[in-house]
């Protein structure tokens, strides 16, 4: 009787995933774009790239995670109101539907604050 040696496709995800983690991994660090990874519910910083900790400051990554949203955020929003109140509000529907385009600026510590993008 012949066994089969076809994987099941848990056996195949299994297989790939560590490899697919790595690639993200050295995309997300190499990018010159700064990227920063949220932490619900208390929306801290869970990782940064490179380009985000030169952008704001930070020695590092592992300094940059010690920042809070609003160190990071002007006191107030274009439209006014406190950059506290106006930031959680934007981001918490976010996290519901995985994506959004945030009207908010980050960036007291740079030049010019600039939008921030949520995906």
């Amino acid at each position: 009787m012949h066994k089969s040696t076809t994987r099941s496709p848990i056996t195949q995800v299994t297989r790939v995933l560590p490899e697919a983690e790595d690639s993200f991994r050295q995309m997300f660090k190499s990018s010159h774009d700064a990227m920063i990874v949220f932490i619900p519910p208390l929306w801290e910083f869970g990782d940064t790239n490179p380009a985000a900790a030169q952008l704001f400051g930070a020695a590092s990554s592992a300094d940059f995670a010690t920042f809070k949203l609003a160190d990071i955020s002007p006191k107030c929003q274009p439209d006014g109101r406190s950059s506290a109140e106006k930031l959680q509000d934007i981001i918490k529907p976010c996290w519901r539907t995985a994506s959004c385009f945030l009207s908010g600026n980050i960036g007291a510590s740079t030049a010019r604050p600039f939008p921030l993008m949520c995906c």
